[in-house]
């Protein structure tokens, strides 16, 4: 497991979006899961889990990941051409929404993303810190596109003043079913923004500022953690093994005795 020393959390999912030398975590990250033994995990009967996967050859690390686990995944978009998320993505994942069938649903994208652990913790976790959501997002340093809009709410809500991740990411996220599939259903309707037209993330920061308060972020990187950006020495290399939440919630404990 990678501990996050700022918060005393394991997040579960890891993701590395922007180019690689914005990534100074990634290169450790993906060794020290690949290197860790491979596990024969039972798909968790609460989640199901979608990626998005046109078959180009950078697609994948995410899935090789869920195979490390003996686990596998709804993949949408194989074989489109010309792929733009703006586009694709949104119907796409309504589409895999509509399909599902367990309560919750898990999205991460297929190119720079590593499941590490099992993902029956992500259904713990959110069952404990989010059960007053419908939908949560991953948190990211940067404010991308660069939309002031965005930017200025995001600031001004309650979990961003103490997380230096204020900012919500698309490339991974986990939901109520049904709520997911009214959220995709809006963000189908919503165009981009004129900045970044073949981005789908300024479709999603638009439609989160309607759900506010049924979505959040995962402000201190209890389930999910983007790396993208980081240049602090925030994480903390463990020997592999199920993470708990019992061992979350003790770890947080002893970080915030320490802070006393």
């Amino acid at each position: 497991m990678i501990r996050n020393i700022l918060y005393g959390t394991n997040p579960i999912v890891f993701h590395a979006h922007s180019h690689y030398p914005r990534q100074r975590h990634w290169p450790k990250i993906r060794e020290h899961f690949f290197n860790s033994q491979e596990r024969s995990l039972t798909a968790c009967s609460d989640v199901t889990i979608v990626t998005c996967n046109n078959g180009h050859s950078a697609m994948g690390l995410f899935e090789d990941s869920l195979a490390h686990f003996g686990l596998d995944c709804v993949v949408k978009g194989q074989g489109i051409e010309n792929w733009i998320n703006s586009e694709h993505k949104p119907p796409l994942i309504l589409e895999a929404a509509a399909e599902t069938t367990t309560p919750y649903l898990l999205y991460v994208d297929s190119r720079d993303a590593i499941l590490m652990d099992d993902p029956a913790i992500l259904v713990e976790r959110y069952e404990a810190h989010f059960r007053d959501y419908d939908m949560v997002f991953s948190s990211d340093l940067l404010s991308w596109p660069t939309v002031s809009e965005f930017t200025r709410f995001e600031r001004q809500l309650p979990g961003a003043a103490d997380t230096e991740f204020k900012y919500l990411n698309g490339g991974v996220w986990m939901g109520r079913t049904d709520f997911c599939r009214e959220f995709w259903e809006r963000a189908v309707q919503t165009p981009p923004v004129e900045n970044r037209k073949d981005s789908e993330q300024g479709i999603l920061r638009r439609v989160f500022q309607e759900f506010v308060p049924r979505v959040t972020m995962d402000y201190r990187c209890s389930m999910f953690q983007n790396i993208g950006f980081v240049e602090k020495p925030i994480f903390e290399f463990l020997s592999t093994g199920r993470n708990t939440l019992d061992e979350v919630e003790e770890n947080e404990a002893v970080l915030q005795s320490a802070d006393r």
